[in-house]
């Protein structure tokens, strides 16, 4: 089965580089440019993983974040942002598994997808929950 992430970022050349990126690891992507229309795909549909910006306009990456892991706590959820103030990465710890520093190499973003995602199945069977 494919996996699918939810892409929510508010720059088109950003979110363009990103969804290729990640369709051409074999992820099926859906992309978004801003949180409130993430939570509308998140009604829409289910994903794996959300990949997030963290300064976009109106709802941040943290506000998201959160509201996600509050609605769908068995989603993998994963910052990309060239914010990096220990404030930020702190108050983002709650709710991402993973923090990456945007430039983020081509390679990097792929393998922390692929481990987030793997580990995510890994923990959600029910035969290893037992």
């Amino acid at each position: 089965m494919t996996q699918s992430v939810l892409v929510t970022e508010d720059d088109q050349v950003q979110r363009e580089i990103i969804r290729d990126i990640l369709e051409q690891a074999g992820f099926e992507v859906r992309v978004a440019d801003s949180a409130e229309r993430a939570l509308d795909a998140l009604r829409e549909d289910d994903f794996h993983l959300l990949l997030t910006d963290m300064r976009m306009p109106g709802m941040d990456g943290i506000e998201l974040l959160t509201e996600v892991q509050r609605k769908h706590p068995h989603m993998a959820r994963i910052i990309l942002s060239g914010l990096s103030s220990q404030d930020m990465i702190i108050k983002a710890a709650g709710a991402a598994h993973q923090f990456l520093l945007k430039p983020c190499e081509t390679e990097l973003l792929k393998r922390t997808v692929i481990r987030t995602c793997v580990l995510r199945d890994f923990l959600d069977n029910k035969v290893l929950e037992r």
